[in-house]
């Protein structure tokens, strides 16, 4: 096997000498067109720069000669010297046209050239005075400021046309030196291209003879090769075929033959495999050997077969077009599934019973929250009515009531309140599942100011100070977003230590789920959040009566209470109202806390 690698190598390798050989003479022969080229370029540029200097010389000729015609005209009130300055001007202005084309591709220029227009346009204000014709004219004065300004502006003109002239012979200077520099290497990298084309083929002839050498242990290494793929179908329960475009045959490997208890070679083409298609199949058997042998249609088809003791195979066929020594063929595997169909019924069986019993599991979850909301409904009446008559009789026989009655009312107005309270939870509960999810664009900061609001006289009674950080925009569902901030602030004013002045820090923000995972609150929790996508992180911490780190995720569930009801207020019921909330927002929820040292809340709902 190795030994058949190894001369298959030798093969590529000469292969790659000889595209080697092409690249090398190829880029002898690009090397060789681009100094061409580049010899051509550079008798080009030298002629355009020769054409700019000539440019510049006839600007300059042609501004002297105007301005020596104005002068003139000043000194003497010829009127044919206007016309010869205004033809200077024009053939200035064709110069000045010129010049810009040329040196349109010079971005080195650019600026040189927007210098000297300016000094030109000022140049050729100079000359053509509105009032050169007037009396003012020619008084001496005005003629000495005017031929004054003449000369500073035709200064600057100079300047300019200096600037010019000297970046051009810079950037030929440039040019030369590097046109001389390729000039002196050009030979040295021709010889060396030539030479390594020609080592090139040298070891390309010993590599053929390689090759040619072992190309007759490749025969019996082919040998070998076709029983061990022959050995593999055997094991992986699989068979290849060979089919010609071109000769309409098919060659297939024996192990299809044992796979249908046939003796091998005894069918060779497609048409006589057909009479082992199970009947039921073999309508859509003869459409896909039709597809893949007309049109070329290939895909991966699945169909039944009869063996030869009657038994059924499941056959999934594959296969790939190649083209080999100007023949077209299809090559392909039959693998035998029957297993795999075996096992994916069974599969799709128990798949049908787990979907049957999680929506048996559903309907009956809906039941029962249906019936939790009915009953607490239903349950609101007659607790009203306990309540009310309970006052009643404290109102007005109360007088008449034993010691003992009064404290049953009182005991009994206690437990009406707490029955209440509870129904009350329940139904918030069975609401923030039940309820539409309607999400709305809102500013976070102003549902806490609105509990805030709600609970200013919690606030002021308990002296808490509430810290609020950041304010976020968020799309949720602001009821059950209220209800949440609400729960969780009247907890942290609830379980406030006696003896200390209550601290609530809020703070919100926007992060990524990459940077949260490093923080303290995800660590802890054991989780992770997308590190593609961003977060709004809410956190409610306080400095209250927190509770053990063993509780984090007890906690959130229903009517789970760390105190007893005589000495904190409450149904259990407020956390899981919290933790759904936050589901309901596809988020996440973690606490922590200490005993005495407070507890905190971090939520983390996905922005998008």
């Amino acid at each position: 096997m190795n030994e058949f690698t190894n001369s298959q190598t030798q093969i590529r390798s000469v292969r790659i000498i000889y595209v080697a050989t092409i690249v090398f003479l190829a880029l002898l022969s690009v090397y060789t067109f681009n100094k061409t080229k580049a010899m051509t370029d550079y008798s080009k540029s030298m002629d355009q720069s020769n054409a700019i200097k000539q440019s510049l010389q006839k600007i300059t000729n042609s501004v002297l000669e105007a301005e020596t015609n104005k002068r003139a005209f000043l000194l003497t009130s010829i009127d044919h010297l206007l016309a010869k300055r205004d033809s200077a001007l024009s053939e200035l202005t064709d110069e000045r046209m010129m010049l810009y084309s040329l040196l349109a591709d010079r971005p080195e220029q650019t600026i040189n050239l927007q210098n000297l227009n300016k000094a030109l346009d000022k140049k050729i204000a100079n000359i053509l005075l509105s009032n050169l014709r007037s009396q003012e004219a020619f008084m001496l004065d005005s003629l000495d400021v005017n031929i004054t300004e003449g000369i500073k502006t035709m200064a600057e003109v100079k300047y300019h046309v200096s600037m010019i002239s000297i970046t051009e012979a810079q950037l030929m200077n440039y040019e030369l030196r590097e046109n001389t520099f390729l000039s002196y290497i050009t030979p040295f990298y021709v010889i060396v291209l030539f030479l390594g084309a020609l080592f090139i083929l040298f070891i390309s002839y010993f590599r053929i003879n390689g090759a040619l050498r072992e190309s007759k242990e490749m025969q019996s290494q082919l040998m070998t090769l076709n029983q061990t793929f022959a050995f593999a179908e055997e094991i992986g329960n699989y068979a290849s075929y060979r089919y010609s475009f071109n000769t309409k045959k098919t060659q297939n490997s024996d192990n299809l033959y044992r796979m249908l208890g046939l003796n091998p070679q005894e069918i060779s083409e497609f048409e006589t495999l057909a009479k082992f298609v199970h009947p039921d199949d073999l309508a859509y058997f003869n459409e896909a050997v039709r597809l893949v042998t007309e049109e070329k249609k290939l895909s991966k088809w699945e169909y039944r077969v009869l063996r030869k003791d009657g038994s059924i195979m499941h056959i999934l066929a594959t296969g790939k077009i190649i083209y080999d020594q100007g023949m077209e063929w299809l090559i392909g595997t039959l693998q035998d599934v029957s297993e795999q169909k075996v096992q994916q019924q069974a599969l799709s069986t128990k798949n049908a019973q787990l979907n049957s019993k999680n929506t048996e599991l559903e309907k009956m979850n809906n039941e029962l929250e249906l019936f939790a909301h009915i009953s607490s409904h239903d349950l609101q009446e007659p607790l009203r009515k306990i309540q009310t008559f309970a006052s009643m009789i404290q109102e007005k026989e109360y007088n008449s009531l034993s010691a003992n009655a009064k404290e049953y009312f009182t005991r009994l107005q206690d437990s009406a309140g707490r029955m209440q309270e509870l129904v009350e939870d329940l139904l918030n509960f069975s609401q923030t599942n039940n309820s539409e999810r309607n999400f709305e664009l809102t500013k976070v900061n102003s549902i806490i100011q609105e509990v805030q609001e709600e609970l200013k006289d919690v606030i002021s009674e308990k002296k808490a100070t509430l810290r609020i950080q950041g304010d976020c925009e968020l799309k949720i569902i602001p009821l059950q977003f209220r209800q949440m901030i609400f729960n969780l602030i009247g907890n942290a004013l609830k379980f406030s230590r006696p003896d200390v002045t209550p601290l609530i820090a809020i703070t919100n923000q926007i992060e990524s789920g990459k940077m949260l995972n490093h923080s303290t609150a995800i660590a802890q929790s054991g989780q992770s959040l997308r590190m593609d996508q961003e977060y709004y992180h809410l956190e409610i911490s306080d400095n209250g009566i927190g509770f053990s780190p063993e509780y984090r995720t007890k906690i959130f569930d229903v009517f789970h209470r760390l105190h007893t009801k005589e000495k904190y207020k409450g149904t259990g019921v407020g956390l899981a109202i919290v933790k759904r909330i936050v589901e309901n927002h596809n988020g996440y929820i973690f606490a922590n806390g200490e005993p005495n040292q407070g507890a905190s809340f971090n939520i983390f709902i996905p922005t998008t």
